[in-house]
């Protein structure tokens, strides 16, 4: 049988990396943002009032961003479209029409985006509700 050890010490636990998120949350959120926003999806900030009620808004993380088209990207051009739609009760955008583009190459992939977005819908009073006449402006950045 062996003898015990004089003077043992236990030895403190190997630390264990934290997650890259957790240990630069900063930068974790900056590079989120920028993966989320390579086209510049540019939408207003929208508060809660202190009754439930705000305006219909994207979901990013689900509609992501627009398809930058190919020939303003040979081009290299910037552009920007502002699309018009109603938003339903369940989040799904009905009648989108194109208000006012920078040039025309952008509109198709501006549109076919909006019409396949998902949005958070308008709430009154927490009740989810149609909202019209929402506008929703896309930046087409072009980055070298």
């Amino acid at each position: 049988m062996s003898e015990p050890k004089e003077n043992y010490e236990p030895q403190p636990l190997p630390e264990v990396a934290k997650p890259f998120w957790q240990r630069n949350p900063v930068l974790f959120l900056s590079s989120f943002a920028i993966f989320l926003g390579v086209c510049g999806v540019q939408v207003a900030r929208h508060s809660i009032s202190h009754n439930g009620s705000r305006s219909a808004r994207i979901n990013r993380l689900v509609s992501g961003a627009p398809h930058y088209p190919k020939i303003a990207l040979a081009r290299h051009e910037n552009g920007r479209v502002s699309v018009h739609c109603t938003v339903e009760a369940d989040g799904d955008p009905v009648g989108c029409n194109i208000m006012q583009s920078t040039d025309p190459v952008f509109n198709a992939d501006a549109l076919y985006f909006i019409q396949h977005a998902k949005f958070f819908p308008a709430m009154v009073n927490g009740n989810a509700v149609e909202q019209a006449h929402y506008r929703l402006n896309l930046n087409f950045t072009w980055r070298s």
